[in-house]
């Protein structure tokens, strides 16, 4: 959502992580399942117990808005995400995501079931920096690791691993 960000190019850079869109086609048969469980069963009967997005107790995510996950599942219905024609009309001015001067690192783990290659794609197709946009594919066997798939990242067991790296790419950016 860098793009809707009135004084964004006021930072010094961006680090992504596990950034794409949510394309359910696209994605392993695992994610897509899991996704579907999600937005098709789980999401419907929470709201209709709770009224809102009460995730954080079942440990997937934080709690939030009904509206923000009904407009999260219509972003995830299209390979564009909220680019995508329909999805564009109900948001705010997109133009931001094409005018942006700052460094951009964008960190995907290769076996991430949710960000495959087409996902990651579809939704940086829509981003334009001058300070460019840099994409690092992450091995599991590179740090050492069985697995960084979408949601390890920021876990304390890959923190000796993934940690150092973010600190230098951070680092990195800083220095811009």
């Amino acid at each position: 959502m860098i793009g809707l960000i009135p004084n964004i190019n006021d930072i010094e850079g961006v680090l992504a992580i596990s950034t794409s869109s949510g394309y359910a086609k696209n994605m392993t048969l695992s994610a897509r399942l899991q996704s579907f469980y999600f937005f098709r069963i789980v999401r419907p009967i929470i709201h209709l117990i709770y009224g809102y997005s009460k995730f954080k107790f079942l440990g997937i995510m934080e709690d939030m808005p009904i509206k923000i996950t009904n407009r999260w599942y219509e972003w995830c219905s299209k390979p564009e995400y909220f680019f995508d024609p329909k999805n564009a009309k109900k948001m705010a001015k997109l133009s931001g995501f094409k005018n942006l001067k700052i460094p951009i690192e964008v960190a995907i783990a290769k076996d991430d079931p949710i960000c495959p290659k087409p996902n990651v794609e579809n939704l940086w197709k829509n981003f334009h920096s001058s300070g460019g946009i840099n994409f690092n594919w992450l091995k599991p066997e590179d740090f050492d690791l069985k697995t960084i798939g979408h949601f390890h990242f920021f876990r304390k067991t890959s923190k000796a691993q993934l940690w150092p790296w973010t600190l230098d790419k951070l680092e990195h950016l800083s220095k811009h």
